[in-house]
């Protein structure tokens, strides 16, 4: 899965220059709300009943898994439905609105055919075949638009093309790998499925309130600033999330069922606490390189074209070091503490950012948002820790030192602010500039994971892997 994830990363990357190059922050905005969108209604259909399955260890039917799928087909047509009515409504005050709804119907209608497929290849913990579907399925939804856009100067629409494209392949390639668990089922396992997406439903209540919170530039930034500030936070937002996906897409997708798998409270403790260690210090100066080139690649780039994003990167990248801890508190509350809990912690997070960056906005305007970004996130890591009294390491002071304090971000923090200082030194070339730039940044994460004991010791433990399965195979006979 990390290997994959670092496949999507540079795919998204490329494409990620590529589109800021062809869209406007306008433009930008609209694709964002509607790639937003897809995922929220996703995650949806998925977050709850897919997470109910997995934690669940017991034996699951054939019957049921096309009762399940049967059932979320059904109510992804009635989330078209709905699109369509409020589309029908807004259409004639809201611009692009939709494209926004023709982007998510692939989305919607494909996810209940591959369903049963997915969820048998995550209880067998085959991450192997998931992750070449995804990385599959994510060239295509990455790179198509970009090809259509340049050829045929489509616009927009291309995404739309792409998107049918890209789950069209995703269904296919996860019936190979698993063929669909469909079989006849009755009313008795249409129950059972509603049961089990009941069970689910405080699941999903948590997931759209993360929905909510992650989506503040489109409800709040745009109608006060207008849908240019918003593409801003949605072109720095997609920075943040690319520079840190290929761990913590990993870690968020294994996290549920590697945690469920433990019968103690206390081995669940340890393997999350390890799980925030690890991400952390691998993380940590890798945003700090984010922050260094980020500048001179929107010269180079983009012509100053994402410059007012600029202020409002450093304090969303602040938000990205606790936001690594509760990408693992999530699935800890869930199965310690149960669904409800977690939807309860999440509903509460969610007021305090939105009363909080209705404060921030008025007080400092547009950046308003970014300064309660980076504060409010240690209110949700507070909350979900709230219940987690017996063990010192999961307490605010315990968790800053672990994410905030570790000796590979200190390091590079102290490196980053000399590399800072010193580009400014005798070099007027942008292009000598951004080189300097690129090996000092480059240095600077391979020195900081050296200042750390634990990443030392776990390179000398791959580097003797290696060295151990080189020599094994040349002892192997023609």
């Amino acid at each position: 899965m990390t290997v994959a994830n670092l496949i999507i990363l540079c795919l998204t990357a490329l494409s990620y220059i590529i589109y800021s190059r062809l869209l406007t922050p306008t433009q930008f905005a609209v694709f964002g709300t509607a790639l937003t969108c897809s995922r929220v209604c996703v995650m949806l259909l998925d977050g709850g009943i897919r997470n109910v399955l997995i934690a669940d260890r017991n034996d699951v039917d054939r019957q049921q898994y096309s009762a399940i799928s049967a059932t979320l087909f059904v109510l992804s047509l009635g989330l078209i439905a709905i699109g369509y009515a409020v589309t029908t409504v807004l259409e004639s005050r809201i611009a692009q609105i939709s494209f926004v709804l023709l982007y998510v119907v692939p989305f919607l209608v494909s996810y209940s055919l591959f369903f049963s497929s997915m969820v048998r290849l995550e209880r067998r913990l085959s991450y192997g075949r998931i992750a070449i579907v995804e990385t599959l399925s994510t060239l295509i939804e990455l790179a198509l638009p970009a090809v259509l856009i340049l050829a045929t100067g489509m616009g927009l629409y291309a995404f739309i093309i792409a998107a049918f494209a890209s789950r069209i392949l995703r269904t296919a390639c996860f019936w190979l790998f698993a063929p669909p668990a469909w079989a006849t089922f009755g009313i008795s396992h249409v129950k059972d499925a509603l049961l089990s997406i009941r069970t689910s439903l405080w699941f999903q209540f948590a997931i759209l309130s993360s929905a909510i919170r992650d989506n503040l530039p489109i409800l709040l930034v745009a109608p006060f600033f207008g849908t240019q500030w918003a593409g801003y936070y949605v072109w720095a937002l997609q920075i943040c999330s690319v520079s840190s996906q290929f761990a913590v897409a990993t870690a968020s997708r294994i996290a549920l069922p590697v945690i469920s798998g433990h019968d103690s409270d206390h081995s669940r403790y340890d393997v999350s606490i390890q799980q925030i260690r690890w991400l952390s210090k691998l993380l940590g100066p890798v945003l700090v390189g984010v922050w260094l080139m980020t500048p001179i690649l929107n010269t180079l780039l983009f012509h100053d074209r994402w410059t007012p994003a600029l202020a409002l990167l450093p304090w969303l990248l602040l938000r990205m070091m606790p936001g690594i801890a509760t990408t693992i508190l999530a699935p800890l509350t869930f199965v310690q503490f149960g669904p409800r809990w977690l939807a309860m912690v999440s509903t509460g997070w969610t007021l305090i950012e939105l009363a909080s960056a209705w404060i921030m906005l008025h007080a400092f305007g547009p950046i308003g948002l970014a300064y309660s970004y980076a504060l409010c996130v240690w209110c949700g890591v507070a909350l979900m820790i709230s219940k987690i009294r017996e063990r010192s390491d999961f307490r605010i002071i315990g968790l800053f030192r672990t994410i905030m304090l570790n000796p590979a971000l200190l390091g590079a923090l102290t490196i980053g602010v000399g590399i800072t200082m010193a580009k400014h030194v005798a070099v007027d070339s942008e292009i000598v500039r951004a080189i300097f730039l690129l090996i000092a940044t480059g240095a600077m994460v391979v020195l900081s994971y050296q200042m750390d004991a634990d990443l030392r010791e776990k390179e000398g433990e791959i580097l003797s892997f290696v060295r151990t399965r080189l020599r094994q195979r040349k002892d192997l006979p023609a």
